[in-house]
């Protein structure tokens, strides 16, 4: 409904939602029937990968026998049960293709491929040679992944689009072209959850930055722009793009890339930026990226007078979070100020409060309890409730420990969930009995599974069980490596000394 590059950058935001869960958590298949609590199925793995399995069934089928196929299941099972396996049969019946393949790998499997490619001009042939591998580690979950692959090589004046299919660890494939390429896109289009690793010069993305078509496309060539710190062309090259990008999501990452680089020109449109951009979303990501350029006053002094003149809330709180990191000298006192400004959603005061868990100032205790307190809203207190963990993080501070654990019988179910993640946050192993039982009697699965979580989080730190272990590992570790430094001291002490006689 919104347009294609609204909807490629939705797809990109389910794709990072997904792969941090793969990242951090755990590796699943979406398919899963074993399970603590049946709300543990209920995760990012079956959301917003589950949304992307369906984008890339649309990309194998085609549109048309997609959406026949669907309203084909919707009409037979209307108002029945159904598993996925009845989705693939209706899928199979309509368009008369076998996509065993397909499910198995998606549904009944974990993990997505993660690609490596080289491209190279042969001359004498007048072709490209494109090797593409997948780099994934293959085991019982993850497979090596078979999936068509659309493909297009441009120049000024011309443009060329081939069809392949990957299914091995490591393939090569050649194209005929006129002249050598300006521009390859790989998965042109962006139909396949996938990471990519394709080497391309400047100038390559440069000109994918501004003849791309896909949105993706021209996101994934800011990002690997904003990966090459200190040059100053990717920043131009960055400026100029912004300048010319009509969609604001590609702005938004064009910013943030921007703010990787800090270099003065970088500096300076992501200023105008702040202050100009008719977007407000793109606003906040300039205001974000500002706040990394850390101890310098210009930069602080912008974020501060954006806080004081901008009218969109969401703005005004990227402008709080960006001033917490900018390492401004009265940055406390500016978040104390910001404390009590009611807003939409509480976007402000939580900004807020991520800002002080970020400083770790212990003068912002009094000010994290009282909005941890009951009688506040649901999502002040739980952003309270959130930094107070992360205040205590790596720190001696019992007093946080006991206030989260008092909050463990709090009657919203919210400041709950809030204070049983926090504590797995704290890492106190003081906790790890009531977590325990939280996860035995609290109602709510969701609270169940935090509880759980948190427990696993704390003994992994350190505070208890395998994280003893692994601490009392690395100090083993350095004790040895210790010993075999004074050892070298002593051998080379006595070299020279021999020297010296």
């Amino acid at each position: 409904d919104d347009g294609a590059d609204d909807f490629q950058y939705r797809l990109l935001g389910n794709a990072r939602a997904y792969f941090k869960e793969d990242r951090e958590k755990y590796r699943r298949s979406i398919v899963e029937n074993v399970y603590t609590d049946p709300m543990d199925v209920f995760d990012r793995h079956l959301y917003p990968k589950g949304g992307w399995t369906l984008h890339m069934l649309r990309g194998v089928v085609g549109e048309d026998l997609f959406w026949k196929t669907i309203r084909t299941y919707a009409r037979e099972h209307f108002a029945g049960v159904v598993t996925t396996e009845d989705l693939r049969a209706t899928f199979e019946k309509v368009t008369g293709r076998g996509l065993v393949w397909f499910f198995d790998q998606w549904y009944h499997h974990g993990g997505h491929p993660e690609f490596r490619v080289r491209q190279e001009w042969d001359e004498a042939q007048g072709a490209v040679r494109l090797e593409v591998e997948q780099v994934q580690e293959v085991d019982r979950v993850t497979p090596l992944f078979r999936m068509p692959v659309r493909l297009e090589f441009s120049g000024d004046s011309w443009s060329r689009e081939f069809r392949i299919e990957v299914s091995r660890e490591r393939e090569e494939f050649t194209f005929p072209l006129p002249e050598p390429p300006l521009m390859t896109r790989f998965d042109a289009g962006q139909f396949l959850l996938k990471k990519l690793e394709f080497q391309r010069s400047l100038t390559e993305l440069v000109y994918q930055m501004e003849h791309d078509s896909d949105a993706a496309g021209r996101i994934w060539a800011a990002e690997q722009m904003g990966q090459r710190a200190g040059q100053r062309q990717s920043a131009q090259g960055l400026l100029e793009a912004l300048r010319r990008e009509p969609f604001w999501g590609v702005r938004i990452e064009i910013a943030k890339a921007m703010g990787k680089l800090h270099l003065p020109v970088s500096f300076d449109t992501l200023l105008e930026t702040a202050g100009g951009d008719p977007d407000s979303r793109v606003r906040a990501a300039a205001l974000a990226a500002l706040g990394k350029y850390h101890g310098d006053a210009a930069g602080a002094g912008a974020i501060r007078a954006s806080f004081q003149s901008e009218t969109n809330e969401y703005v005004r709180a990227a402008a709080v979070k960006a001033y917490a990191e900018s390492g401004a000298e009265d940055a406390a006192a500016f978040l104390e100020k910001a404390v009590p400004i009611s807003s939409h959603r509480e976007v402000i005061a939580t900004a807020t409060y991520e800002g002080m868990a970020k400083l770790k100032d212990r003068s912002f205790l009094p000010t994290l309890r009282k909005g941890a307190a009951e009688g506040n809203g649901r999502r002040r207190r739980e952003a309270a409730i959130k930094a107070l963990g992360k205040m205590a993080a790596g720190e001696e501070m019992e007093e946080i420990v006991d206030l989260l654990i008092d909050l463990l019988g709090d009657p919203s179910v919210f400041a709950r969930e809030a204070a049983i993640k926090a504590l797995g946050t704290a890492g106190s192993p003081k906790a790890v009995p009531l977590l325990q039982a939280a996860a035995l009697n609290e109602y709510d699965s969701r609270l169940r599974r935090a509880a759980r979580a948190s427990v696993e989080k704390i003994r992994d730190s350190g505070g208890s069980g395998q994280g003893l272990a692994k601490l009392q590992e690395r100090i083993d570790n350095l004790e040895a490596e210790t010993r075999q430094l004074r050892e070298e001291l002593e051998r080379d002490s006595g070299e020279i000394a021999k020297v010296q006689d």
